[in-house]
């Protein structure tokens, strides 16, 4: 039941000044542990922490670096940890993101691999770009590129707008039961002379335009007082509800409309007739799932009776960003973009990095995941997670849009298949057929419409895991493995 004496925190915060403090860009020298700021030619050596903190914070500085965790790029990092003007934020994989130093001003020794992953350590030009990055965005400043986009979507709401956090009962239950991108495969370990990729143009960015209203405080049903059946859940603009699912011997469906956690923690999209199964489900998943003739029984959940558009001008701004500039800069825009909307449903939790000698029960091990054969893989460092269930992230509107963006792709190999095209595999934001598209709507270069790409030499690994030349260029996607680790197949 609702808590009403539960405070509930509010996204945003706070507004956002009228112009950000203007950050002066720099690089880490790891052969002479010192600082190198291009713009003037200074440098700064770190002596001690005393020195470094009060000359990197007084100029407000950004300070890009490689490999954070690794003392032969970064030294300082262990005699920094020792002292309480800072902090390294990592994720739970163990990466440092950034250190944050506050004195009278602040600073950030941010890990450059935040905003391009390739395996080089940054240097004028990566400065260049960044520079570059924080221009078009108009003058704005943050640490990564989720930040970044964070307060660009801020900067198109009105000064003094607020919006409350989810109930920690409901944040509970979307995290509990959260579902990714949508991914099909249909046949593994096969070649294809041409596979033909349709592909969303801006996915999630495009499915944000319209979301649940982030003003509106979701009602409750499915208790002794509020009802589940047709009457309440049709008024609703949408809902989020558990619900038990049975599909009939008689349909037949090659994709299912619902994803389902299977007990060995990988997804699935139940087709098989005579499965009976359960778990939460979005409105507009219920209706097509109906729609395919599964019988859906809506037990209890949240409703929301009105929409929002409040993402829209912001979606269409980055979009029109992404298509002026080119090259690394239109990169980083992408991961700008779909990183801002991915922070709304971040864990509700900080994860910082300590020392051996300061372990807590419960810290994580930090192994050093690319140790050269002939160093240890030991770092010496743990992650301290500290809860933070007063977190303000806006956790339903994140997996509103992910749903959205599965219906959307789900919808579209429906259409598909119905006019005789043969869906191989889906990735989030993707599809493959073995011919192409035989579907005219939809069809272009701007948000949220598709475009077809032809990939020759086509091999399917696994889920998910595709690899082939796509327009000149060698391609080989698979999940969990950086891009310049990859090898095409002989």
């Amino acid at each position: 039941m609702w808590d009403k004496s539960e405070h509930v925190s509010q996204w945003p915060s706070y507004d956002l000044p009228e112009k950000d403090t203007k950050r002066t860009l720099a690089l880490w020298n790891e052969q002479h542990n010192c600082v190198v700021i291009y713009e003037t030619g200074e440098v700064i050596f770190y002596l001690d922490n005393e020195q470094f903190i009060h000359e990197i914070t007084e100029r407000h500085l950004y300070i890009f670096a490689y490999r954070l965790i690794d003392k032969h790029y970064f030294a300082p990092l262990e005699e920094l940890l020792h002292d309480r003007r800072t902090k390294a934020y990592c994720s739970r994989t163990g990466h440092v993101v950034g250190v944050y130093c506050k004195s009278k001003y602040s600073a950030w020794i941010i890990d450059s691999a935040v905003w391009d992953d390739r395996i080089l350590p940054p240097d004028k030009r990566f400065l260049e770009t960044i520079a570059e990055v924080y221009r078009v965005n108009g003058g704005r400043y943050a640490a990564t590129p989720g930040s970044l986009g964070e307060r660009q979507i801020r900067s198109f709401l009105p000064k003094g707008t607020r919006f409350n956090r989810p109930t920690q009962a409901l944040r509970r239950i979307l995290l509990t039961n959260k579902v990714g991108g949508r991914a099909d495969t249909k046949v593994e370990k096969a070649h294809f002379g041409v596979l033909y990729e349709q592909d969303l143009n801006s996915a999630y960015p495009a499915m944000s335009m319209e979301t649940i209203n982030p003003a509106e405080r979701p009602t409750r049903f499915g208790n002794r007082i509020d009802t589940a059946d047709s009457s309440t859940l049709d008024s609703f603009y949408s809902y989020y509800a558990r619900c038990v699912i049975s599909i009939p011997l008689k349909v037949q469906q090659k994709f299912g409309p619902l994803p389902y956690r299977q007990e060995d923690g990988r997804l699935s999209y139940p087709t098989e007739p005579g499965t009976v199964f359960e778990g939460w489900f979005w409105k507009e998943e219920v209706q097509r799932a109906r729609d395919a003739g599964y019988l859906v029984d809506v037990d209890k959940g949240y409703g929301w009776y009105t929409s929002s558009d409040w993402l829209k001008e912001w979606a269409l701004h980055m979009y029109k960003l992404r298509s002026e500039t080119e090259g690394d800069v239109k990169d980083i825009i992408k991961k700008e973009t779909v990183a801002a909307l991915g922070r709304f449903g971040i864990s509700p939790e900080t994860l910082t990095l300590v020392k051996e000698e300061d372990y807590q029960e419960g810290d994580i091990p930090v192994p050093i995941a690319d140790a050269r054969a002939w160093e240890s893989s030991i770092s010496g460092y743990y992650i301290h997670v500290t809860p933070d269930p007063d977190s303000n992230h806006l956790t339903h509107i994140y997996f509103y849009i992910l749903m959205k963006a599965r219906c959307a792709l789900y919808d579209r190999i429906l259409e598909e298949e119905l006019a005789s095209v043969s869906v191989v595999a889906s990735n989030y934001d993707s599809y493959y057929t073995v011919s192409p598209t035989a579907l005219t709507t939809r069809r272009g270069l701007d948000i949220g419409e598709w475009k077809q790409r032809a990939i020759r030499k086509a091999y399917i690994s696994a889920p998910r895991s595709i690899s082939g030349i796509r327009e000149g260029i060698p391609i080989d996607k698979r999940p969990g493995v950086k891009r310049q680790g990859r090898k095409m197949p002989t």
